[in-house]
């Protein structure tokens, strides 16, 4: 016996985990619980029923698993991988093949593996390259945890069916892309070094050879094929036919109950080779102790979950049974193996028995063709036992549910119930009961069949199955075979005792007169599983009797009938409206659509007139013709009798019934547009208004085998009342042109613009448009254009001074207008000053296109916005937002120095060069060609976020000569070009100079700027040079802040060492910052009498140590006092290191009296306010070279120091800062 406690709790451990083996090892199956497991049967096994048995079982099995995981955590072992870590998957591999059941490949193996990490909850394997159905399985799994995701990959919602297709490929390679993979050991000292299948040969692990391996773990583990009890490199060759073979994963030896469905018993693989395989059938042959009668249905199922064929509900006399896969026949394709599952229904009387089935020979395999069949006959089941399941199974109820539909007879001659074009129609409602209280049922599979006279392919689409909560369960286009069967991606759940209602909606989309019902035919077209068996249960009737086929689960109230055909009118959203104008030949006068609704129609005649208002009618003929194809199917002269009425029409009996020439023939669902015509007289004038009326249309109908009068016989549907309108041209000069300069030189310069617009009655053709100018000096070739640019009519080379008449072909479509710019070339020796074009009165030669009425015009002068002629400028100088002075530190990039703005006037101007110029705020101090330009490091001219000079520009002798650039000046407005710079380190940097840049010159030998005659060498203002503000260049600097907390307004609480203000510095220089001095301003306000005050100043550090006190003895009595920290003084070196490394000081005071001279404390409220203050930026007048400090830099009031790279002394009294005035909190007392 071990003493050691540790050793002592494994030893027990395992004596368990011994004992729990033998006892699993009687009986390895893993069954749900049937029973209670009485104590007499843990005593005795010999006393347990086969149900208790199968619970002590299952008990014993997971007391096993607790022990084994204790076990495993002792002796430090059973880590689970991590999630995104996959072991024994080379580096870089991806998923590239579709995987599925009864496939054999190296893939498979490494989709365990993935699997393995992602639902370690799968059933045990041995991680070979068989695709199975416990793989099957653990892909389902996978599939349902990233549906989401997979559905995403593969562009439509997915049913998780356990096949590796293209979704559930790409997510399983975004898994190994976003983890990690643990390819198998590449180095080695012995073969235990290498994983299974490779051996250490060299130091290396290297696969071994097929003949080298002698289990089948250990050659499919490497992707070779174990056959014939040996290790292959290839596959096995398919024999030719159709081979038959019991699968790897055929149900093993199990415990059913009775009353059960689809319990699986055999597993068969069929493989084809040498060519396609078309499997119709199989007989199957009973074994076992169990009567045939208690075999109540035996069925053949596809890898994907689909019945082939009906099912077998009786066993021949000598034990056999033929399943016809009748439609479904199994299609193997040349070197595939598909796999079919045998299932069985067991009776409810059977009680006990054991059963297995074969297929006895070749001959029990029906196939097409007369194609040779291969295997080792007979092929038998493991053997399963019956147990009585009464005990412990659901028991399911189902029934029809009236929703308020017809009786047959109704249905088969009534007028119907729903309409073509409803949607969500429910049509049956089914009531499942679980009437017992031993388990939950869960609804996996429900198949309705659609009786009656419907078309299944094109009458009733889009079936859905609700929950009663409204939750979609699934969805099927349509029936197929008159079943419309639902699968359940997720089993919908009915706890114990509990009844739902699901209910089917569908769409009418067809089918005027035709009628039918939904039903539930079958007990076998549900499958309902218990949730604790997880066996398939037997459904009864709602009385509990067996089910009735054809009547249990069809309700004799839930017929529908398809309405008959009808139509339905409308005014197009296209039919016109406005105006009319006089003349027009054939207008459009109205539009309808018409939609033939439940069944084909065949309009034969209809009812139409013309209301209008006014004495002038219409002339010619009214046609109605399709709108689309341009089919007339009527034409009558507008001067028939009621053709044209002056009276409103009431109903259709206003109108007149006319015969169409044509018949309108309209599919059932579809819509036809139908347009009127007529002619509008020349003599009509705005008084006259025209409406057309139709209604009234005599149909035949296709499908009731009818004629009747549709939609009414009364109603009479209206067009839009058209207005006859006069024919105009409107010229007007362009608003939107204003404000135009134009460059002397400019060809094509646009030099105005007029509006012209056709009224609302015709559309207008423009024929000559005459133009005339302020002057014809300095002005040639001249044309005008369309807004899009299209030239209309010939140039004008040379204007003449009385004007010039262009011919054009112009057509402005009528309540529209069209832009008209007109162009020109501006010589050099134009004129400066204003110059304008105009179209002289009746200058325009127009008339309408239908009206032919004149339209010419304008009645008076027209005159197009000035423009304004000279010559290209351009000005530059520093933009508004250019960088304020500051300060700039070693080594930073991007650092943006200017902004400068170019203004061109007259013309687009191109930039093409430019030097910049560095500056100094002294030469004498700082050259800018040597010490300013020793900060420099490149210099970049940014267009926007474009950079101009790619890779950046150095300094040359203080100038930055920034070529090959091109960039457009846009005239009469701004561009603005941004100048960065890249800073040198400390050690390079000229420590605390002052300097910055500029435009160098407006010499073309320094600046590049083209218009439309060539290089400028004159017209260009440099404003200032655009200089940029001035920035101190230094190695570190400090930037002060409030925490959060101490901004605003505290509230103070009296104390001899209160905190009354912190600040944060910190140093984003390249250089460790050394904090020498400190100026605090302290104020306290609210307080009247010289003894209320603040004394005994002291500044702390993060950590809370003092590092200065101050000799400023208080502030009292509204008073404004500088209390100053001399730290170095104090003998502290307080450094704050570089690249923003940062310290938080809070200052500290005596608070005891701050209110102590007041009368009436209570009504006193005392503030105590901080700041750390001075001043920032150039400073012209900071001269002073003796002291330490900055020159022409403005001081603030924290002193600092840093020693530059390379430098043996220390810059010491710093007083530049960006950051002051920064102020603290206001204390309230």
């Amino acid at each position: 016996m071990w003493t050691f406690a540790g050793k002592t709790k494994m030893s027990n451990l395992l004596r368990k985990i011994a004992i729990g083996g033998a006892i699993v090892g009687f009986a390895a199956i893993s069954l749900p619980a049937f029973g209670v497991v009485s104590d007499a049967c843990k005593a005795d096994l010999s006393q347990c029923t086969t149900e208790e048995l199968t619970e002590y079982i299952a008990e014993l099995s997971a007391t096993l698993q607790a022990l084994q995981n204790q076990l495993n955590a002792l002796q430090g072992q059973g880590t689970t991988p991590s999630a995104s870590t996959y072991t024994g998957i080379p580096a870089g591999f991806t998923f590239t093949k579709n995987l599925y059941q009864g496939m054999r490949d190296q893939d498979v193996v490494y989709l365990k593996k993935v699997l393995d990490v992602e639902v370690p909850d799968h059933a045990s394997w041995s991680g070979t390259n068989y695709f199975g159905s416990k793989t099957k399985a653990a892909v389902i799994a996978f599939q349902t945890k990233y549906k989401t995701e997979i559905s995403n990959y593969a562009g439509y919602t997915i049913s998780c069916t356990g096949f590796v297709g293209k979704g559930t490929r790409a997510q399983l390679n975004a898994l190994l892309s976003a983890g990690s993979t643990t390819p198998p050991p590449t180095s080695c000292s012995t073969d235990a070094d290498c994983d299974t299948g490779y051996k250490c040969q060299d130091g290396s692990c290297v696969k071994k050879s097929a003949d080298e391996i002698t289990t089948e773990n250990e050659c499919t583990a490497v992707g070779y094929y174990w056959y014939n009890d040996a290790c292959h490199e290839e596959a096995q060759p398919a024999q030719a036919g159709l081979t038959v073979a019991l699968a790897d994963d055929t149900p093993g030896a199990a415990i059913i109950p009775d009353g059960s469905l689809y319990n699986p018993v055999l597993k068969l693989d069929f493989t084809a080779g040498g060519q396609e395989v078309v499997v119709t059938g199989v007989t199957i042959t009973r074994g076992g102790y169990i009567e045939n009668t208690n075999i109540t249905g035996i069925s053949a199922w596809d890898e994907e979950g689909n019945r082939l064929g009906n099912i077998v509900t009786a066993l021949t006399a000598d034990g056999k049974a033929t399943i016809d896969f009748g439609s479904n026949d199994l299609v193997i394709g040349d070197g595939e193996t598909k796999s079919v599952t045998i299932k069985v229904n067991i009776a409810a009387s059977t009680n006990s028995g054991t059963l297995n089935f074969k297929v006895a020979s070749k001959d029990d395999i029906a196939v097409e063709d007369g194609v040779t069949i291969n295997g080792t006959f007979p092929i038998v089941s493991n053997t399963m036992s019956i147990t009585n399941g009464e005990s412990s199974l659901g028991d399911v109820r189902i029934s029809a549910v009236s929703v308020g539909a017809l009786d047959s007879s109704s249905a088969q001659s009534g007028s119907g119930n729903v309409k073509v074009g409803d949607e969500n129609v429910t049509i049956a409602k089914f009531r499942f009961t679980q009437n017992n209280s031993k388990e939950a049922i869960q609804i996996e599979k429900v198949v309705v069949y659609v009786e009656g006279t419907v078309n299944e392919d094109k009458d009733l689409k889009n079936f859905e199955l609700y929950a009663p909560d409204g939750t979609l369960l699934a969805s099927a286009e349509k029936a197929v075979d008159r079943y419309v069967t639902f699968n359940l991606d997720t089993p919908y759940e009915i706890p114990k005792g509990m009844t739902k209602d699901l209910t089917v909606k569908v769409d009418i989309v067809d089918g005027s007169t035709h009628y039918f019902r939904a039903q539930i035919q079958n007990d076998y077209d549900v499958m309902i599983k218990g949730k604790t068996t997880g066996a398939y249960l037997v459904p009864e009737d709602s009385n509990g009797n067996a089910f009735d086929a054809g009547t249990d689960g069809a309700n004799a109230n839930n017929y529908f009938r398809i309405k008959v055909g009808d139509l339905t009118v409308s005014k197009a959203a296209t039919s016109p409206t406005g105006n009319v104008s006089p003349g027009d030949q054939d207008v459009v006068l109205a539009k309808f659509n018409l939609k033939a609704v439940g069944e084909k129609l065949e309009l034969r005649k209809m009812n139409i007139a013309v209301y209008r208002t006014g004495a002038t009618a219409l002339t010619g003929s009214i046609k109605v013709r399709d709108a689309d194809t341009g089919t007339t199917y009527l034409s009558v002269a507008a001067s028939d009798s009621g053709m044209q009425v002056t009276t409103t029409p009431a109903t259709a009996a206003n109108l007149v019934t006319q015969n169409l020439s044509t018949y309108i023939v309209i599919g059932s669902g579809e819509t036809k547009t139908i347009e009127i015509t007529g002619t509008i007289s020349s003599n009509a004038t705005s008084g006259n208004t025209y409406t057309v009326y139709v209604g009234k249309f005599y149909a035949k109908r296709y499908s009731s085998n009818d004629y009747t009068y549709l939609p009414d016989s009364t109603t009479a549907y209206a067009a839009n009342a058209l207005q006859v309108g006069g024919v105009s041209l409107s010229v007007n000069p362009n608003a939107a042109f204003t404000g135009k300069r134009v460059a002397k030189g400019s060809t094509a310069a646009e030099v105005g613009e007029f509006v012209l617009g056709a009224s609302s009655a015709d559309d207008i053709r423009i024929s000559s448009i005459q133009m005339k100018y302020s002057t014809t000096t300095g002005i040639q070739n001249v044309y005008l254009a369309k807004e899009d640019g299209t030239q209309l009519g010939d140039t004008v080379g040379t204007p003449s001074a009385s004007g010039d008449s262009i011919s054009v072909a112009l057509t402005i479509p009528k309540n529209t207008s069209q832009i008209l710019k007109v162009f020109a070339d501006v010589t050099t020796d134009a004129s400066d000053g204003d110059f304008y074009v105009y179209i002289p009165a009746n200058g325009i030669t127009a008339y309408g296109v239908n009206s032919s009425k004149d339209a010419s015009g304008p009645s008076s002068n027209v005159t197009s916005s000035s423009v304004t002629v000279g010559s290209a400028s351009l000005t530059i100088s520093r933009a508004a937002d250019a960088p304020s002075s500051q300060i700039v530190l070693a080594g930073e990039d991007g650092v943006v120095l200017d902004k400068i703005k170019f203004e061109a006037s007259y013309e687009d101007l191109t930039l093409k060069e430019i030097t910049l110029q560095l500056t100094t705020a002294s030469s004498t101090l700082w050259s800018y060609t040597t010490s300013v330009a020793a900060n420099i490091e490149k210099v970049y001219l940014y267009d926007g976020d474009t950079l101009l000079n790619e890779g950046g520009t150095p300094v040359a002798n203080g100038l930055v000569s920034i070529t090959g650039i091109n960039v457009t000046l846009p005239a009469d407005s701004t561009k603005v070009l941004t100048v960065k710079a890249d800073i040198t380190g400390s050690g390079t940097l000229t420590s605390k100079s002052v300097g910055g840049v500029q435009v160098y010159s407006t010499s073309t030998t320094y600046l590049s700027v083209y218009s439309s005659t060539g290089l400028m060498s004159s017209g260009i203002t440099l404003t200032n040079h655009a200089k940029s503000n001035y920035f101190l260049f230094t190695d570190a600097a400090p930037t002060v802040t409030v925490p959060s907390g101490w901004d605003g307004t505290r509230t103070g609480s009296p104390a001899s060492q209160e905190p009354i203000a912190k600040y944060t510095v910190t140093n984003n220089g390249s250089r460790t910052l050394t904090l020498t001095d400190l100026d605090l301003t302290v104020t306290l306000s609210g307080v009247s009498s010289s003894t209320s005050k603040v004394t005994n100043f002291r500044l702390y550090d993060s950590s809370d140590t003092l590092i200065a006190t101050s000799t400023t003895s208080q502030v009292a009595n509204a008073t404004t006092v500088t209390v100053t920290f001399d730290i170095d003084g104090y003998g502290t070196t307080e450094e704050i290191a570089a690249n923003g490394g940062s310290e938080t000081y809070t200052i500290k005071a005596d608070t005891t009296s701050i209110e102590a001279g007041e009368s009436n404390p209570a009504q006193t409220t005392a503030r105590l306010s901080t700041s750390i203050g001075g001043s920032k930026g150039y400073s012209s007048t900071d001269t002073n070279t003796t002291e330490n400090d900055e020159v022409y830099w403005a001081d603030s009031n924290i002193t600092y120091a840093y020693t530059p790279s390379g430098s043996s002394s220390a810059e010491s009294g710093l007083k530049a800062c960006d950051s002051v005035t920064v102020y603290g909190a206001t204390l309230q007392y």
